[in-house]
């Protein structure tokens, strides 16, 4: 790594007096030190946020880093067993941003590297990490469920009791939580809990002996105190508590003022068993536990899954409209020998889309590619797991057949990639659009001046950052000034407003010595201006032409026009499409564009949307300049 590293900490300040209060903690920043040998550098992703922590925090002394555990990505490393790129889990870094774990941290149960099937890593501080585990152990070894038995969870929709509940019912339970919010409720219904109610305006006694009318079996405690004592004077003969938690007294002022649990006689004539538990006291069976919780994960959300595809209904007139598409759901599909079922994690939104569109009949997919994970499969050579980019088209989920495995956009990403919408971003399509677009036509010699337009997008941003490496002198437009800012951060020499400036004023202020290079994105007028101000022997990269995209009729569209000065000039100007022309050669523009972001030589930012509803909402925005970067939707 180049440059210093500053690490941003919370410190407990003050010892909590009742509840936390932000005047409670201290914000602090430190230089990260040089690394010794067999160290590593962490920088956390995700922080963990626990009730344990409130009692916890008495045992530390005011002024010390604030007790936490995180998922985190090494940055730097000199340890070979822990190398940049290694997702970890520490139990005991603390709320920091970055840190160094010291050896004994690291060879501790409380600390490991993160299974490389899991597509979330918070999963691996949620559901598969500490709180899943207390989940699993607390509610599996310590009230063993038979099934039939009825199970009563408290705080039920909270990170532990919500897995609790859905173990009881895999293990074919009647379950019943409650919890602080009607809107849980609603929850709780959705994740299959049998019966659930709101303590805070319901009785609790009664609506048990309502919901549970043959007794509790098996109860999970996460908060104790008086409805400790209501819910085990419910209980049937024989049975089993799992004291997780107390948080209803983790804020009493004084731990003199917390009460029982009493011995009640019916603790000894129903013979109940009561035990306590610390989930790390489990670490020996962390594999077990992650294990099987991962495979249940894997069907209830099979199981629960439908699949959604957005259908292109209307022939575009001008602009896309959200009533230009149509979302149908449909079961998913069923995989025979040889195939394998792929559910796309980022779908790709591109300018082309629209241009792709009229040459489509409606009633067609949405085309478009999308990055994908292996989800089911009887095909050896694409096990579970397996990440892929595929020209799926607008969908949840799909099975490749045999000609869409020939499509030069099916390929199996080569890393597994931390961040997967980076295999539709810099390290795919876009990435090596750029690439080979600058590198292959332009060919730009350092000291030259190349041009760019719509300069902030996801390929323009690249081209530049690409030009930028090659010693040139780079130039970009773009239609607002924040990205203008933008496009000076990521370093290029100059960078105008096209809706504010006068482009050929511009051009003649920030490329005094001419334009060597131009990748045109827009086509249109700025075409023609850019080429007017183009040095002799210049070349042209034609990648896009958005300007012209929505016009109605392809009989209004002029242009390019063989300007005398593209003949005295001798410029070169070639359009190209990455996936036909140098579809031989992307595995070598990977591991180039690969090397240069994982060196920081470039960086890339995705616009990314929430949720694959808005895939119409996206492409409309794309058109309106509403994106810096990349623009992906999450599915």
């Amino acid at each position: 790594m180049t440059g210093k590293v500053i690490a941003k900490s919370f410190l407990l300040k003050n010892h909590f007096d009742g509840l936390p209060k932000e005047e409670d903690f201290e914000l602090v920043e430190e230089v990260m030190p040089t690394l010794a040998d067999d160290e590593f550098l962490c920088e956390n992703l995700y922080l963990s946020v626990d009730p344990y922590m409130r009692p916890y925090s008495t045992q530390i002394k005011a002024g010390s880093l604030m007790i936490g555990g995180g998922v985190a990505r090494v940055i730097e490393s000199k340890n070979s067993t822990y190398p940049v790129g290694t997702i970890v889990v520490s139990g005991q870094c603390g709320w920091t941003t970055h840190f160094i774990p010291i050896k004994s941290v690291h060879d501790s149960k409380m600390f490991h590297i993160v299974p490389p099937y899991l597509k979330d890593v918070s999963h691996a501080i949620g559901v598969l990490g500490l709180t899943g585990l207390t989940a699993y152990f607390g509610f599996l070894d310590i009230c063993q469920p038979k099934f039939g038995e009825t199970v009563f969870v408290n705080t039920a929709a909270g990170a532990v009791g919500s897995i609790v509940g859905q173990i009881a019912k895999i293990k074919g339970c009647h379950v019943v939580g409650c919890t602080s919010s009607d809107e849980k409720i609603e929850y709780l219904k959705e994740i299959g809990f049998d019966g659930a109610f709101n303590y805070k305006t319901a009785n609790i006694e009664e609506k048990i002996k309502e919901l549970c009318p043959k007794g509790i079996d098996c109860f999970f405690d996460n908060v104790g105190g008086p409805m400790f004592d209501t819910v085990l004077s419910l209980m049937n003969r024989y049975g089993r508590v799992s004291v997780c938690g107390s948080i209803s007294t983790y804020n009493e002022k004084e731990s003199s003022k917390v009460k029982g649990p009493y011995v009640h006689n019916y603790i000894i004539h129903k013979e109940l068993k009561i035990q306590g538990f610390m989930a790390p006291s489990y670490y020996d069976r962390y594999e077990e536990g992650v294990q099987n919780l991962h495979s249940w994960m894997q069907q209830m959300s099979q199981n629960s899954k439908l699949t959604k595809t957005w259908y292109y209904k209307n022939a575009f007139d001008g602009l896309p409209k959200e009533d230009d598409f149509e979302m149908k759901v449909t079961d998913l599909p069923t995989i025979a020998d040889g195939e394998f079922l792929c559910e796309n994690l980022y779908l790709s939104v591109d300018p082309y889309m629209r241009y792709f569109a009229s040459h489509m009949t409606p009633g067609q997919i949405m085309v478009g590619t999308g990055v994908s994970r292996v989800i089911e499969s009887k095909n050896e050579k694409y096990p579970v797991g397996t990440l892929l980019t595929a020209s799926c088209g607008w969908t949840t989920h799909f099975v490749p057949k045999e000609i869409d495995m020939q499509h030069p956009m099916f390929k199996v990403v080569p890393v597994d990639l931390q961040e997967p919408s980076l295999a539709l971003g810099v390290l795919g399509l876009t990435g090596l659009t750029a690439y080979h677009g600058l590198f292959d036509i332009c060919a730009p010699k350092s000291g030259e001046t190349v041009f760019v337009n719509t300069a902030a997008g996801a390929v323009g941003s690249i081209v530049g950052q690409l030009a930028k490496l090659k010693g040139c002198h780079v130039v970009g437009c773009t239609s607002s000034d924040d990205k203008v800012a933008y496009l000076k951060e990521l370093g290029f020499d100059g960078a105008f407003n096209y809706n504010t400036e006068n482009m050929k004023e511009k051009l003649k202020e920030l490329c005094p010595k001419g334009i060597d290079c131009f990748f045109d994105n827009v086509g249109g007028s700025q075409f023609d201006i850019a080429l007017s101000e183009m040095n002799r022997h210049g070349r042209v990269a034609l990648c896009g032409s958005i300007s012209l995209y929505n016009e109605k009729e392809m009989s209004q569209v002029k242009g390019p026009y063989v300007h005398l000065f593209a003949i005295h000039n001798e410029l070169k100007i070639q359009g190209f499409m990455v996936f036909t022309l140098y579809k031989d050669r992307f595995v070598e523009a990977f591991k180039e564009m690969h090397g240069y972001l994982t060196e920081g030589k470039i960086s890339a930012r995705d616009h990314v949307v929430e949720g694959f509803e808005n895939m119409p909402k996206a492409l409309i925005g794309l058109f309106h300049s509403v994106n810096v970067g990349k623009v992906v939707v999450k599915c």
